[in-house]
């Protein structure tokens, strides 16, 4: 309230109260129509007690609603001036301030999220922070996929049996590379956009989702994605559970009934969902109104069963009409998952078209379409893609030299290793290390 002021009794008895307190507050200082407001609401309690205790008169006051206008922002000199690190010689609070501010441009959290993260939230091995976010929901904001080495499933730290269900926020220009090779995951995958544009690739489709689109990826599925440029940056919000989270583990005509029409006997890969559409709008709310459920809440784990099955019902009468002409195409995802695990376990060393097609028992030429027709790339490329990444993740997190790790990649010697990954990444793999380790050590001074 206003320091150094009081009310006349009388204009708080006063027909008139509304008016004249707010010449009166006028009349104090300098004050804008939101503070104004801001006031009333204050005294508003203090007079309803005065009027229970009969000290004033019963009357109903109220709030008038006002625009807030527009706020003023950072010009870009501001904004500069804000980021630029302090010198060595700050103070604690500089140094403090600097690192808190760009924390919540690069994250869009809010102070209070920052001030909640103890010790144990930081993850350095999976280089991970666990936030209280979104109204309380444990979410792990991620900065890179991690895959099982033999299989290429994608490892989902932090997952639990116990109740089969994890969420993610994924700022996906944070990765090494701002894409997500083809992998697959035993659970179901439902997204949010919540800013920039990504492009999602099955053997079958290709997709673009922009902010405030989002979709339905289905369980043990191939999947690729990559970031689309834009001027804002990609961060994407992920639930990833197991069906059986809605069934329960020994529900089998709800199984029968609801599950597997959808997730084994469709043949559905996705289901792209955009705002513009008003029946997937509501489910795209549903979807993002889920982040802001409060795990520490009492019956959080029913309120959270239940909004996704209200999704589950409304995605699986999306697709409902087109199931029973759906074909599952089970025969070529299981020989692909089988050819791209023999790649993952022998990637460093010399591996044919006729090795990758006798794991599978199937042909050469069998081989080369079932890659062509649903990773839209040959075996060999396939190969070659595989062993980059090795070969990058290699440079960021070890000293191994340049000619081990070709070496190690099955790319065979430093130069060839050279000019294939100049043709990838735009530039050497020297150049890659120095401009790596230069980023992450000016993010952690």
């Amino acid at each position: 309230m206003l320091i150094g002021a009081s009310i006349p009794c009388g204009i708080m008895n006063s027909h008139d109260f509304d008016g004249q307190f707010r010449d009166f507050l006028l009349d104090i200082e300098e004050v804008s129509e939101q503070t104004v407001a801001t006031y009333f609401r204050d005294f508003r309690a203090i007079a309803y007690f005065a009027m229970d205790e009969g000290i004033l008169k019963q009357r109903h006051i109220t709030v008038k609603s006002v625009d807030s206008g527009i706020k003023n922002i950072y010009s870009d000199s501001e904004i500069a001036q804000l980021l630029k690190q302090p010198s060595s010689s700050a103070s604690f609070v500089e140094m403090r301030n600097w690192a808190v501010i760009n924390w919540i441009l690069a994250t869009g959290n809010r102070a209070k999220t920052i001030v909640n993260i103890k010790i144990t939230d930081i993850d350095f091995e999976e280089n991970m922070i666990d936030t209280k976010m979104q109204g309380g929901k444990m979410m792990r904001s991620i900065q890179e996929i991690k895959l099982v080495y033999e299989t290429g499933e994608e490892l989902l730290p932090g997952f639990s049996q116990d109740f089969p269900y994890i969420a993610s926020r994924a700022e996906l220009e944070k990765y090494i590379e701002p894409a997500v090779p083809w992998h697959w995951h035993r659970t179901v995958e439902l997204f949010y956009m919540e800013s920039g544009t990504l492009e999602y690739t099955t053997p079958n489709e290709k997709w673009v989702f922009p902010a405030g689109s989002g979709g339905f990826v289905n369980s043990n599925v191939l999947h690729s994605s990559k970031v689309v440029p834009s001027e804002n940056a990609t961060v994407q919000l992920l639930h990833l559970f197991e069906p059986e989270l809605l069934s329960g583990r020994q529900m089998e005509q709800i199984e029968g009934k609801y599950i597997r029409p959808l997730t084994t006997e469709s043949g559905v890969e996705m289901i792209p969902l955009f705002s513009d559409d008003v029946k997937q709008n509501k489910i795209l709310q549903k979807i993002r109104s889920a982040f802001d459920l409060n795990e520490d809440s009492w019956g959080y784990e029913f309120e959270l069963r239940q909004q996704l099955t209200e999704i589950w019902l409304a995605l699986l009468d999306i697709v409902r009409p087109s199931i029973a002409s759906a074909s599952p195409n089970n025969y070529a995802n299981e020989k692909l998952k089988t050819m791209m695990r023999y790649i993952h376990t022998h990637f460093t060393e010399t591996i044919s078209v006729d090795q990758l097609a006798k794991e599978a028992h199937i042909s050469k030429r069998v081989c080369f379409r079932l890659f062509r027709e649903n990773l839209h790339i040959s075996p060999l490329e396939y190969m070659t893609e595989y062993r980059l990444r090795k070969a990058y993740q290699q440079l960021v997190e070890t000293d191994t030299s340049i000619t081990q790790i070709a070496y190690t990649c099955g790319l065979g010697s430093s130069s060839y290793f050279g000019k294939l990954f100049k043709a990838h990444f735009n530039c050497t793999p020297a150049q890659f290390r120095k401009e790596w380790h230069d980023r992450n050590s000016n993010t952690h001074k």
